[in-house]
């Protein structure tokens, strides 16, 4: 811990530091909350929120909370149980998600996307997301018609 400190924005209690453990690595972009045990992003960070399955899954403040905008980081497929895998394209998470012994939900019902927030939208709010902040789809041949965000809108 360095000695840092900043008031959680869910309950105000100053945070015991600002570095907590992910997944064996030390994240420095990151406080912990020791009263409602939440993790945030530290502030002027532009740390994100990683989520595994839903064994490792940060809660982190509303958006409102800062005056960074919500934005889509990368697609995530939920199982039926609920649990969310993220990864680089949709397949990769369905992929990972049979993997781990688990079943996909069927067709386009499970696609979506985590996002800066640490939440999981579908293609088209993730689309909605992106179009309020202007965002340009890097798929050669732009966004489809259809108003859904695919992963290669992204990157």
């Amino acid at each position: 811990m360095n000695g840092y400190q900043e008031p959680c924005p869910k309950c105000g209690t100053l945070s015991s530091g600002c570095s907590v453990f992910t997944n064996g690595a030390i994240s420095q972009d990151f406080c912990k909350c020791p009263e409602c045990g939440i993790a945030f992003p530290k502030k002027g960070s532009t740390a994100k929120v990683e989520i595994i399955d839903d064994e490792e899954f940060f809660s982190v403040p509303k958006p409102e909370k800062f005056s960074l905008k919500e934005i889509c980081i990368c697609a995530a497929v939920k199982a039926v149980d609920g649990t969310i895998i993220r990864g680089h394209r949709h397949r990769d998470c369905r992929d990972g998600i049979i993997r781990r012994g688990k079943e996909p939900m069927k067709e386009w019902a499970g696609d979506g996307f985590i996002t800066s927030y640490g939440r999981f939208v579908d293609r088209i709010e993730g689309y909605e997301l992106m179009k309020s902040i202007d965002w340009e789809s890097v798929n050669p041949e732009g966004y489809q018609k259809c108003e859904w965000l695919f992963s290669e809108d992204l990157y």
